[in-house]
């Protein structure tokens, strides 16, 4: 649909409606389109609503003069470029996340075990913690149960010997 405006004495357009608010309207801007009995107010049709969500009206009692502006409405400018992540990240604690979960590697998981525990401990420090609290309680975990089977393994190899004394 397009439509014709009224600014400062002089009639514009015609124009889509996506060229309007880079044309000068604003919700108290005169209008008409094809179909329309008369001039209105941008902000009183319709089909144009939608560009004025949001925006607070004139206030109550007098009248806009015919042409005169009420709002001081600028159309948003496009954004280009890098733009950054509004979600925060924890490296720190993301590290501590992994590095416990690497624990149980053969040769070096002390070493993980113990990267974990210092990234975690460190990355409680910061926002978000999620990840940081998940590696110190799964670098925790991992130690009592690497505790145990050791414990397990002794008593297994003292029964063993137990085992082979008794046969001589």
């Amino acid at each position: 649909m397009q439509f014709y405006m009224h600014i400062n004495g002089q009639q514009l357009g015609p124009f889509d409606e996506s060229e309007l608010l880079m044309n000068g309207l604003t919700p108290t801007t005169p209008v008409w389109s094809a179909g329309m009995p008369s001039w209105q107010p941008a902000n009183q049709v319709a089909a144009l609503a939608y560009l004025f969500v949001g925006q607070t009206p004139p206030p109550f009692g007098g009248q806009p003069q015919y042409g005169q502006a009420q709002y001081n409405y600028q159309q948003p400018q496009p954004q280009y470029g890098y733009q950054q992540p509004s979600a925060q990240n924890n490296t720190m604690g993301v590290a501590g996340f992994v590095c416990s979960l690497l624990f149980w590697t053969p040769y070096c998981g002390f070493v993980f075990w113990i990267l974990g525990l210092v990234f975690s401990i460190i990355g409680l420090q910061k926002e978000p913690k999620g990840l940081a609290k998940a590696g110190l309680i799964i670098s925790i975990v991992s130690l009592v149960l690497l505790i145990l089977l050791v414990m397990v393994g002794f008593a297994a190899f003292g029964m063993a010997l137990g085992g082979l004394s008794s046969l001589h």
